[in-house]
């Protein structure tokens, strides 16, 4: 059956509703969440806190709902993507200067042939590698624009 997505949002408000009236069920709710850190937790904390939001038999897709309706990006998923993100920075600042120093090589020798090539076909890959950073860097920043349950923001 799964989770009904509008059963979720409304239980959600009504909890932040109750919590911020002071609530001591609610804040405990508010608690206990903020320590979900898996699919088994988050199982349990549904049950406990928002049972009338639907059964939650596929916990792990339940969880990815609600992170999306919520708009949040898990912590480790966060840091996965700015690891890799780093990675991808190093590299390019290696390119960089394996460029740099190609470019310094030619006008040292005079325009060899052979390290014209070189550099040509390493500023190339270093093209496509940047070119393909930028790509995954914008489709990360639109996913994370996104609105719950929306499209992403257009940029003017």
């Amino acid at each position: 059956m799964g989770i009904d997505r509008d059963k979720l949002a409304e239980q959600w408000f009504r909890l932040l509703a109750d919590a911020a009236r002071g609530s001591s069920p609610a804040r405990e709710a508010m608690d206990a969440f903020s320590k979900v850190g898996n699919p088994g937790d988050f199982s349990r904390w549904m049950s406990q806190f928002m049972p009338g939001a639907g059964t939650v038999a596929d916990a792990p897709a339940a969880m990815e709902q609600w992170w999306e309706v919520m708009g949040v990006v898990p912590r480790a998923r966060y840091q996965k993507l700015l690891e890799h993100s780093e990675r991808l920075r190093a590299k390019l600042e290696e390119a960089e200067a394996t460029i740099k120093q190609l470019r310094e090589m030619l006008a040292g020798i005079g325009q060899n042939e052979e390290a014209a090539r070189l550099a040509s076909t390493w500023e190339s890959a270093m093209r496509e590698g940047v070119k393909s950073y930028s790509e995954w860097l914008d489709a990360w920043s639109r996913a994370m624009q996104q609105p719950p349950g929306g499209e992403p923001k257009k940029k003017p």
